[in-house]
């Protein structure tokens, strides 16, 4: 691997020349990294015409390219990974992350143009100009030429060419499509990263007709990443269409949008009639209860999706209720990888889920993530418990931590707030010697060490950070002497102890909103 990355002084003619001649020597260059540099400012048609040739190189990695870098630089890389594929070259992966200057229509669309090529081009960069000249007929003609199966555009800002509208294109006689639409059904890309592009309606329009099949199909793409672009149900109205289409796209990621209920009811739908689509990420999209009662209704028909991610999206127990449902109601249903993080699902929620659809036996489940939510460590054990009493091989994320955890000793630990602390030293020590009571007066044997956690003070708030105690005794009964002390406030200064394991939180409320 060649590196020069975060090397501001890689733009020289200099190192553009040794690069050029490196490639043309070399025979074992497999990743070319060059992000957060100004090369590609610098970069000539020689070098361009040796990646062409190269046949080792498989991966180049130009993220974060300077935005004064000439939008010609960026036609003359897309020509050389055509003529890497022409010359049955190595290049596959192709990352330009963070590169602004798709932001303009015209640079994206003379991109993916300059992927078409003619064999007169090929003359022209490995052979003689002047028999290029004489070449005619199908010499001439341009087909698009491009091994890259993962293409990242992440953070780009990318536009569509001129306002994209479908409805308007499709009256013409001879409508000229966007080169863009044209790649996706040509050539053999697998992968399209378009995450954080801040997409409007014509870029995203442009963007689900190229992986409908309409006016071409697209041909091989399976991972489409169109996470945290600010997609809300008018984007859903243009997507759920192109999925119910697509028969390509195994993996779609539209985490960290604003799909809201309407527009997850729209995608589920759409969903029932697709049968390609493996997994699905929902995370952060505010579907809440009605949008998890359309996703157990897509589960109820749907045969064909793995993979389902509806982390922090307040589903609560009645959403999650809907989705068992859904999961238990289809025979062929495969899901086995179910993420419901952060959701504000009780233990009444999970007690319903365990039973009907883990413990069940009727769901094929073998990935669960549910940390964040409101399930006791006591209750977390009880099923992990049931888990292995049944022979299951589910793994819960949730209940990794029990490794750590111990039954019996954890009857045998409290833990209290010993107030706040300001973070000074007087404050820390005075915070050790309320610890030390548990030495001095008669609450029972503790186990040494106890242990004193200082807490991080909230952004914020006004109050500092508290203190925490955690000290386990030899004998059960000290815990119930601890708590009676404290009730009288003999010990902890009237901080109240809690049994270790019990779900028992302080709620740390809103500001009132200021006026």
């Amino acid at each position: 691997m060649i590196d020069i990355s975060n090397n501001l002084k890689a733009n020289t003619a200099a190192v553009v020349e040794a690069f050029f001649k490196l490639l043309k020597i070399s025979g074992s260059i497999q990743t070319l990294k060059m992000d957060k540099t100004d090369f590609v400012t610098a970069i000539t048609q020689d070098f361009c015409v040796a990646l062409g040739q190269n046949k080792t190189i498989e991966n180049l990695v130009l993220d974060a390219i300077s935005n004064t870098t000439p939008a010609r630089k960026f036609n003359l890389l897309a020509k050389a990974c055509a003529m890497n594929k022409m010359k049955d070259g190595s290049l596959s992966y192709l990352s330009a992350f963070n590169s602004h200057k798709f932001s303009a229509s015209t640079n994206f669309n003379t991109f993916f143009d300059s992927f078409r090529i003619s064999e007169q081009d090929h003359e022209m960069w490995y052979g003689e100009t002047k028999i290029a000249h004489e070449m005619k007929g199908d010499d001439l003609k341009k087909k698009f030429y491009s091994g890259l199966q993962v293409m990242n555009f992440g953070n780009c800002g990318i536009s569509s060419q001129g306002g994209f509208k479908y409805k308007d294109l499709i009256k013409l006689n001879q409508p000229v499509w966007p080169k863009f639409i044209e790649f996706l059904n040509k050539c053999d890309l697998h992968t399209l990263n378009l995450s954080n592009c801040l997409l409007n309606g014509d870029q995203f329009e442009l963007i689900t007709v190229a992986i409908s099949n309409q006016p071409y199909k697209c041909k091989s793409l399976k991972v489409l990443n169109l996470s945290n672009n600010w997609l809300n149900k008018e984007h859903a109205k243009l997507l759920a269409p192109a999925m119910e289409e697509n028969s390509t796209i195994e993996f779609l990621d539209m985490s960290q949008n604003n799909l809201g209920v309407y527009g997850v009811t729209l995608l589920a739908r759409s969903l029932q009639k697709n049968s390609t689509l493996k997994g699905l990420n929902l995370f952060k999209n505010t579907l809440d209860v009605d949008g998890s009662r359309a996703l157990g209704e897509m589960l109820k028909v749907n045969s064909t999706i793995e993979f389902l991610d509806v982390a922090h999206n307040r589903i609560r127990q009645k959403g999650l209720e809907a989705i068992s449902e859904g999961i238990i109601a289809n025979k062929n249903c495969k899901i086995s990888t179910l993420g419901l993080r952060m959701n504000f699902i009780n233990e009444d929620g999970f007690a319903d889920f365990f039973s009907k659809v883990i413990f069940s036996g009727k769901s094929k489940i073998s990935h669960l993530y549910i940390n964040e939510n409101n399930l006791s460590n006591l209750k977390a054990i009880e099923y992990s418990a049931q888990i292995k009493e049944k022979k299951l091989s589910t793994f819960v994320d949730n209940f990794e931590k029990l490794c750590f955890n111990n039954e019996k000793r954890m009857e045998k630990t409290i833990w209290a707030n010993l107030g706040g602390i300001r973070n000074t030293p007087g404050e820390i020590q005075a915070a050790r010697m309320r610890a030390n009571e548990f030495y001095t007066k008669k609450t029972g044997l503790v186990r040494a060490p106890f242990r004193v956690k200082f807490g991080k003070k909230i952004p914020g708030k006004t109050s500092p950070g508290s203190v925490y105690l955690v000290a386990e005794f030899e004998d059960i009964r000290s815990v119930a002497n601890v708590i009676s002390l404290a009730s009288k406030g003999r010990v902890l200064n009237g901080c109240r102890p809690y049994c270790a394991g019990t779900n028992t939180y302080v709620q740390i409320r809103k500001s009132k909103r200021k006026n």
